[in-house]
């Protein structure tokens, strides 16, 4: 996969920036309300910890925002994958796969 630490990290931010429009609601209490530990939270803003999707709605809706709303931007993620100079695909090696097809693979990825 392409830097997931840093699609963590902007989700993260995202999270906080909720968090802090929500009448700067702490840490300590938008984890007790979503039924997480605050050091769980600590870790999901800033991207140390992975979020599972349910985590994500369950925090969407506390903020009754569309999940989008924590998600990265089009643009970020194309920045993402423009930083990255090798892909790395989940059962395959880089080497596995001809270069026609990495560009294949690419062009697709930009186009969503």
């Amino acid at each position: 996969m392409f830097h997931l630490k840093k699609i963590y990290k902007i989700i993260g931010n995202n999270l906080k920036e909720q968090r802090k429009r929500a009448d700067n609601l702490s840490q300590e209490k938008l984890a007790d309300n979503i039924g997480l530990k605050r050091i769980t939270l600590i870790n999901m803003e800033k991207g140390r910890q992975k979020i599972p999707l349910d985590i994500l709605y369950l925090i969407a809706d506390y903020f009754s925002i569309n999940i989008s709303m924590l998600l990265p931007t089009d643009e970020e993620i194309k920045q993402i994958i423009s930083e990255k100079k090798e892909i790395k695909f989940d059962s395959y090696s880089e080497k596995d796969i001809t270069d026609e097809l990495k560009n294949i693979i690419i062009k697709d990825i930009l186009k969503k």
